[in-house]
């Protein structure tokens, strides 16, 4: 190797390290600062809505009375706890009229979703409760919390500094000359942070390998600080598609609130309502007995794929009424088989002998 190539090639192998070195940094950097800014709390409650894009927010918020809006507007009121409970109750509006109920949750050791019918005098009855172990994304929360999609997996139900420590993340560069946003790559997703708001996400995009390049688009228009001196995602969009276009606003956001253990238990079932325990592997109808047989075990597994899959559950026959049924047209058809027999030995014995040829 020539002599006077050296210098050149140490200056740039110093660069090279030195562009890495600053890699480095940056990324402990937003790294510590989620991590700081998560752990200022050990609680958190937040109400957003969420409605079509074209659709504004104007008025006073009033979380006991309908949104103000015409057309399909979904309200959550979210609690999440560092002891791994969370809580996520949504409600679908339709023309300012609440059309459907339902709750997602988990006290730390159960883990549930219950559905709600919303009776003529609009009170929600408890139509149908699941109860499991593992946690499992319900399909009303398919897409996760919003104002949190940047932050926190409702999937993986970890905060974006953990999911990087276990997968990492490459930098991408800045978005404008100032260095406010750094982005970075993470397995398929591509992460966009504000430098101004503790490093918050201000985007999260599919990546340049995602194999869904036009899939979930998530965007924070607006920070605020709250009294705490906390920042926090405040309102932003949520696009999907040509079809899936709409905008997300806070309206309640509350740091380190206090929650009773309670709050985040399943709600109690009432008289009537559909009981699908998959921990135990029973389903039964409050009020009625309460079996543990095999087919009761494949009637909650059919009831909760049609679930997961946003179908309708048309109907679900108590597995005690399906054993009697049963039962019933075991003895009906018995009692058949013994009467034809019986028809078939009086006309043999009544029919005079054949003569011998």
């Amino acid at each position: 190797m020539p002599a006077k190539l050296l210098p050149y090639l140490l200056l740039c192998g110093l660069v090279f390290s030195t562009d890495l070195n600053a890699d480095d940094a940056l990324y402990d950097e937003v790294i510590d600062s989620l991590q700081e800014w998560r752990q200022s709390f050990s609680t958190l409650r937040i109400v957003y809505e969420v409605r079509n894009i074209d659709q504004d927010y104007d008025g006073p918020f009033d979380l006991n009375a309908p949104p103000a809006a015409d057309h399909v507007v979904w309200r959550c009121d979210f609690a999440w706890s560092e002891e791994g409970k969370i809580r996520a109750r949504q409600e679908r509006f339709m023309d300012r009229v609440r059309t459907r109920e339902s709750i997602y949750g988990s006290d730390g050791t159960t883990n549930y979703e219950a559905h709600f019918n919303i009776e003529k005098d609009a009170s929600p009855r408890l139509r149908e409760l699941t109860l499991r172990r593992e946690w499992m994304p319900s399909p009303g929360m398919k897409f996760g919390i919003p104002p949190l999609m940047g932050l926190w997996s409702n999937h993986s139900t970890q905060w974006l500094f953990e999911a990087f420590d276990q997968h990492g993340a490459e930098f991408l560069g800045f978005h404008e000359e100032n260095r406010r946003f750094p982005a970075f790559l993470s397995r398929t997703t591509r992460y966009e942070f504000d430098r101004e708001y503790s490093y918050l996400t201000r985007s999260r995009l599919p990546g340049p390998d995602s194999s869904n390049p036009d899939g979930l688009l998530f965007y924070v228009d607006e920070f605020r600080i709250l009294e705490q001196g906390l920042p926090f995602p405040w309102s932003g969009r949520l696009l999907m598609g040509p079809e899936y276009k709409t905008r997300w606003q806070v309206f309640i956001a509350e740091p380190n609130v206090s929650v009773p253990k309670e709050f985040f238990a399943p709600p109690q079932p009432e008289e009537g309502t559909i009981v699908i325990d998959r921990i135990r592997g029973t389903q039964f109808v409050v009020g009625e007995e309460q079996p543990t047989t095999p087919a009761a075990i494949a009637a909650a597994a059919r009831v909760e794929q049609h679930q997961e899959a946003g179908e309708p559950v048309v109907a679900v026959v108590p597995a005690s009424t399906l054993a009697r049924w049963s039962l019933g047209l075991a003895c009906v058809g018995t009692m058949l088989l013994i009467v034809t027999l019986w028809f078939r030995w009086r006309d043999h014995k009544s029919s005079p002998p054949s003569k011998p040829r």
